[in-house]
């Protein structure tokens, strides 16, 4: 079997679907299940588990059901094979929201109920598991409905359960790869992270305040005029593929957001920036987008372990009151956590048109405008062509499933995989902040995402007060001014001098001590458990572990030596700046040209 099919597949107390806090189902019903094989957090099997009795299965089934523990708006369903339909209406009668199909064949899934989440290959797993939103499936069960492919579906499971457990440090995306450019990153972004203030500082200004985030879909191009009525009205936040075509326009947004890992810099490139309250950056981006002209920035944690350890060596904001969900892998999900936190009411979209309505991707003026979605011959995948600049991008130029979503106005467009998943995550969290936030979509002519008010972005301007007083600049001014740079730099380089010297410790540690050291360090756990998966509890598996664990070590000591080192420079620089003498009149005075 191809290694990268080879997963470690958990098996646990059987759990069954049913109404949260039912007491009883049905033989019946479970009969009707066709005999959902469940699988729960567990002990990992080193051996592969033996094949399923349909009649035990059955039983525990319907004895599982008996306690009511599954919860059917959490908890997740998994379907492997052809001919899901009738088991996916029946778990919908019963009430199960969360289902995933794995399709094996050219069965079309015609007959499935809405909202089932399709997936062709193991790739595309992880995606799925992140597009659940916040609410990561506390319980999964799953059925191979050909015995064939009762090996696949417990693959499917392996894969659900890892990146159920990675998506925080990884966001499941090669996992090792990026844990790894992660931490890079985020050192050196330990000089702005001690410099600038966090998003949690700007909370009680931004509390209650209306919010439209504009993303540069095609759409976005017929609602720029519009735009412009809104400033001061409403906060007005870019992703940075929408700023050319905001500037172009004679806009000028109140935070524009960066949280790319990979260079983005040609999306500011050359922008007037000296308007915009604030840049805001996660803490991992990439680090060029710290080095902009912008007049100040604002830093985001993400919610991942790599990212709350960089929070705590910066010293920034402990705890940094901002806590924000985690995102399914798109720039708009984090804009839209973000907004979330701050407690931003209403929050419009603008141009979130997660498809390729005449096979465009962009706004016509944005940086890649000129980028096309191009259809494979046999019509089932589709790729991008035509980047500004491809090795800026990011990506490997590569083919993605294409799909169908329903429109704005209800007429289905043409789209990918990656932007389904993407909807599903935005339907996710506007169920879940019903209650307590209105959501918009005003982006007439992309895809419609359930859980949102469609409307024109004319309709919610009109119910926008005409002058709201908002002056986010202010804000973030005064967020700034409150930041102790110096402090912060030297605290920080303290603490990478400690780091350094326990990661130099490692290497000669065993048993009881190693496991002491690790206290202190749960992020190279975190980084042994993305490589090697949970622990099997065998002497060759701590074998393995104790071996990553130094190969870890080892790995992060001299980026942790740089990051020092880098702020040592900064330290020296602001110093100079703060002593350069200055001419009054009467003699040379120190200026304190530091404010973070």
């Amino acid at each position: 079997m191809p290694a990268h099919l080879e997963e470690s597949v958990r098996s646990g107390p059987l759990r069954a679907p049913g109404a949260p806090g039912s007491l009883k189902r049905s033989r019946l019903a479970a009969e009707n299940l066709l005999g959902l094989s469940l699988t729960g957090p567990p002990p990992v099997l080193d051996a592969e588990p033996p094949p399923l009795d349909a009649d035990a299965e059955d039983a525990a089934l319907a004895e599982a059901m008996l306690s009511g523990e599954w919860n059917n708006e959490r908890d997740l369903v998994v379907l492997v094979g052809p001919g899901a339909g009738p088991a996916t209406a029946e778990l919908r009668r019963l009430g199960q929201h969360r289902i995933l199909w794995f399709r094996t064949s050219d069965d079309s899934g015609a007959d499935l109920p809405a909202g089932v989440l399709r997936v062709d290959h193991l790739d595309e797993v992880a995606a799925a598991v992140r597009a659940l939103g916040a609410l990561a499936p506390g319980r999964i069960a799953g059925r191979a409905l050909d015995p064939a492919h009762a090996r696949l579906c417990q693959q499917v499971i392996g894969r659900i359960e890892r990146a159920r457990g990675q998506r925080a440090l990884s966001c499941g995306l090669g996992a090792g790869a990026v844990a790894r450019a992660r931490i890079e990153q985020g050192l050196a972004n330990l000089p702005p992270l001690c410099r600038w203030p966090g998003a949690g500082s700007v909370t009680a200004a931004m509390s209650g305040m209306p919010m439209v985030i504009v993303a540069p879909g095609p759409s976005l191009d017929r609602h720029i005029d519009t735009l412009g009525d809104l400033r001061g009205r409403a906060v007005l936040l870019a992703l940075s593929h929408s700023l050319v075509p905001l500037r172009r326009a004679g806009i000028t947004p109140d935070i524009v957001l960066v949280a790319d890992a990979h260079d983005v810099g040609h999306h500011l490139a050359g922008e007037d920036l000296s308007d915009v309250a604030a840049v805001v950056v996660t803490a991992t981006a990439h680090p060029v987008m710290f080095c902009t002209a912008a007049p100040r920035y604002i830093a985001l944690p993400e919610p991942s372990p790599v990212d709350g350890w960089l929070w705590q060596l910066a010293g920034a904001d402990r705890p940094d009151p901002l806590a924000i969900i985690p995102s399914g892998g798109s720039v708009a999900h984090t804009a839209l956590a973000l907004g979330l936190a701050w407690g931003c009411d209403p929050i419009g979209f603008v141009g979130l048109d997660l498809s390729f309505p005449g096979g465009r991707c962009y706004a016509g003026s944005s940086a890649d405008g000129d980028v096309r979605a191009v259809a494979s011959p046999d019509g089932r995948a589709l790729s991008l062509e035509g980047w500004l600049a491809p090795d800026l991008r990011g990506r490997d130029l590569v083919s993605e499933r294409l799909v169908e979503l329903p429109g704005w106005d209800g007429r289905p467009l043409p789209s990918s995989f990656h932007f389904s998943m993407c909807q599903r995550w935005f339907e996710e969290t506007a169920r879940q902040v019903a209650r307590r936030v209105r959501l918009y979509n005003c982006s007439e002519g992309g895809a419609y995402i359930g859980g949102m008010r469609h409307i024109r972005l004319a309709g919610l301007a009109s119910q926008l007060p005409r002058a709201g007083g908002l002056d986010v600049a202010a804000a973030a001014t005064r967020a700034v001014e409150q930041i102790d740079a110096r402090s912060r730099r030297r605290a920080a380089r303290e603490r990478l001098v400690e780091l350094m010297l326990e990661l130099r410790s490692f290497a000669g540690l065993s048993g009881r001590e190693l496991a002491a050291a690790l206290g202190s360090l749960p992020i190279l756990s975190d980084l042994v458990e993305t490589e090697l998966g949970p622990a099997a509890g065998t002497a060759s598996d701590a074998e393995r572990r104790r071996a990553a664990l130094n190969r870890w070590a080892g790995w992060l000591e001299p980026r942790v030596v740089e990051a020092e080192r880098a702020l040592a420079r900064e330290d020296r620089t602001s110093e100079t700046l703060r002593l350069r003498p200055q001419t009054d009149g009467e003699g040379l005075t120190p200026v304190d040209a530091e404010s973070g």
